[in-house]
């Protein structure tokens, strides 16, 4: 189980395979919504000075939770998504795959 913090709220998923980054912020991954607007690069940078892990979700965009199943759903064709780790203090973003809606 994860907790998420978003908008100061913490939300609890189950993400498999999702490890934080080390540190004080160990139990916690940042949200970045409408990851292609502008101005967003700066989280980026953010989690690169906390060492927090992330998720980064373009606008229409959604990650969906049924019975425990984490599954990332998209409206838009170009829409992406991004699973943001660390491999020691090396930041690894990996788009995730997204199910069109249709």
């Amino acid at each position: 189980m994860l907790k998420i913090l978003i908008d100061d709220i913490i939300t609890t998923l189950p993400i498999a395979g999702w490890r934080p980054a080390s540190g004080d912020a160990e139990d916690y991954i940042a949200f970045c919504p409408h990851y292609n607007e502008g101005g967003r690069d700066s989280f980026d940078e953010m989690l690169k000075e906390t060492r927090l892990s992330g998720l980064a979700m373009d606008s229409e965009t959604a990650f969906v939770e049924n019975s425990g199943r984490i599954s990332y759903i998209r409206a838009r064709e170009d829409a992406r998504a991004f699973q943001i780790t660390y491999e020691g203090k090396v930041m690894k973003k990996q788009e995730l795959a997204l199910e069109m809606l249709g």
